[in-house]
C-alpha cells in the first residue's frame, strides 16, 4: 500500500459523502482511505457505512489531531494524506499532491489552491477562500507527509485545537512543500455554522499574560474591541474582491456572526481550557 488517506470526522452529514466519492474516484490506484469519527451524534457514521471500500474506526470526541493520529496508528500506507471530511477533490488530487513524495523531492506536501465548493452561497463566499501557503509558496500544514517523517516529528498536537494540523511544522521547523493540486472546500454557509466554526477558532488562540486571569480577559475584551473596525475593513475586501458593492453589506452581519464567536471561543479558552471543536 502505497498512500493512506485519514479524514477526521465529527457531525459531517452535510459533507462526508461528497468527500468520500470524490475520494474513491481517484485515478491513482494503490490508496486507502480511512475515515475516523470523532464522536459524531448526527448520521455521519450512518453515510459512511454506505461505501464498503472505506476503513471505519470511531473514537470519543477528542478533536481532528487525535483522529488524525488514530489513522496513522493504523495506515498501512508509506505516504499518509490528511483531509478534512468539508472538501471534495479532483480525480488526479493523489496523483498531483504525492508526486514530490515519491519523486523524493520532498518528505511533505501541501496543495496550492482552494475553491469554495458552496460559491452560490453568500455567507459561504463571506468567508472567503482558504490561502494554504504563505507569501514564500510554502505550507503551514502538511496534506501529504511520509509515515517515517510523520511519527519522528511525534504526530499532531491536540493541543493546539483549530490549529493541530500546523504542529508538525513547528515541531520540525520546515514548511510544507506546495504542488499544482488542488481541491474544493465547503465553507460555512449558515450563520450557525460560521459562529460554532468561529468559536472553535477563537478557542484555539494563545493567551497567557504572566499567567494572571484578569489580563486575559483584559487581553480578549481588547481585541473584541478592534473586531469591529476589521468588519468594516473586512466588508471593503470582501467587496473588492467579489467586485460587488452588496457584499460589503451582507459582510456586516457575517463579520459580526463571525467575530464575536471567536470571542466567546477566546473566553472559553481562558476560563475552560477548552480547546475541542
Amino acid at each position: 500500500m502505497e498512500i493512506s488517506v485519514i479524514i477526521p470526522a465529527y457531525n459531517e452529514e452535510k459533507y462526508i459523502d461528497k468527500c468520500i466519492s470524490s475520494l474513491l474516484e481517484q485515478d491513482y490506484k494503490d490508496y486507502e482511505v480511512i475515515v475516523i469519527d470523532d464522536g459524531s451524534t448526527d448520521d455521519t457514521v450512518k453515510i459512511i457505512k454506505k461505501f464498503p471500500k472505506v476503513i471505519l474506526k470511531k473514537q470519543n470526541h477528542k478533536g481532528p489531531g487525535e483522529a488524525r493520529n488514530l489513522g496513522a496508528k493504523i495506515a498501512k500506507g508509506k505516504i499518509l494524506v490528511f483531509v478534512d471530511a468539508d472538501m471534495r477533490f479532483p480525480k488526479n488530487y493523489l496523483t498531483r499532491l504525492t508526486k514530490p513524495i515519491i519523486m523524493r523531492e520532498a518528505w511533505g506536501t501541501i496543495h496550492s489552491g482552494e475553491k469554495i465548493a458552496n460559491g452560490d452561497k453568500y455567507i459561504a463566499v463571506c468567508w472567503g477562500p482558504v490561502i494554504p501557503l504563505d507569501k514564500d509558496g510554502k505550507g503551514l500544514i502538511f496534506r501529504a507527509i511520509t509515515k517515517e517523517k510523520f511519527f519522528e516529528f511525534g504526530g499532531f498536537d491536540s493541543k493546539e485545537g483549530y490549529a493541530d494540523d500546523q504542529s508538525i511544522m513547528k515541531k520540525s521547523g520546515v514548511k510544507s512543500t506546495a504542488t499544482d493540486a488542488f481541491c474544493y472546500h465547503y465553507n460555512p454557509d449558515t450563520f450557525k455554522d460560521v459562529f460554532v466554526q468561529s468559536k472553535w477558532i477563537g478557542s484555539s488562540y494563545r493567551f497567557s499574560f504572566l499567567d494572571i486571569s484578569i489580563l486575559n480577559i483584559l487581553g480578549a475584551f481588547l481585541c473584541y474591541l478592534l473586531f469591529y473596525p476589521l468588519i468594516i475593513l473586512n466588508a471593503f475586501n470582501c467587496m473588492i474582491r467579489e467586485k460587488k458593492i452588496s457584499y460589503f453589506f451582507i459582510y456586516i452581519p457575517f463579520g459580526f456572526v463571525k467575530y464575536n464567536g471567536r470571542f466567546f471561543g477566546m473566553l472559553r479558552r481562558i476560563f475552560y481550557g477548552k480547546r475541542i471543536k
